[in-house]
């Protein structure tokens, strides 16, 4: 989830360790957008009982042609992101409302054709 950047657990005056503190996402001309992002996420975790990595989880799996593969370090972190079905215990998050999330993203996302698979 972004190197832990949706998760809610780094910001600006907590950096992640090792070698993503020098990924672009964790600069810090890129904190107001992400501070927008993680406010949007943060009160939507807080209405629906669940984390702000299940909210970003369920916005990814909401997206046309997006299957979130979510790498997990132990037990927790496997029963967070299989919260983010939803369900009885798991949080109760609703299909995203994109009206939610206007005026998060820095830049519409471009898409680029798919190479082809084969070339000669």
């Amino acid at each position: 989830l972004a190197q832990g950047l949706l998760t809610g657990r780094y910001g600006p005056s907590r950096r992640p360790p090792g070698p993503r503190a020098d990924s672009p996402l964790f600069a810090p001309e890129a904190w107001p957008a992400v501070a927008r992002v993680l406010a949007v996420t943060r009160e939507i975790a807080e209405e629906h009982r669940a984390t702000q990595a299940q909210v970003a989880i369920n916005w990814l799996r909401a997206q046309p042609g997006v299957l979130p593969i979510v790498g997990v370090k132990n037990g927790a972190q496997a029963r967070e992101a299989l919260g983010a079905r939803g369900g009885a215990g798991r949080g109760n998050l609703p299909p995203p409302r994109r009206s939610r999330w206007r005026g998060t993203q820095s830049a519409p996302a471009k898409k680029t054709p798919a190479p082809p698979p084969f070339s000669k």
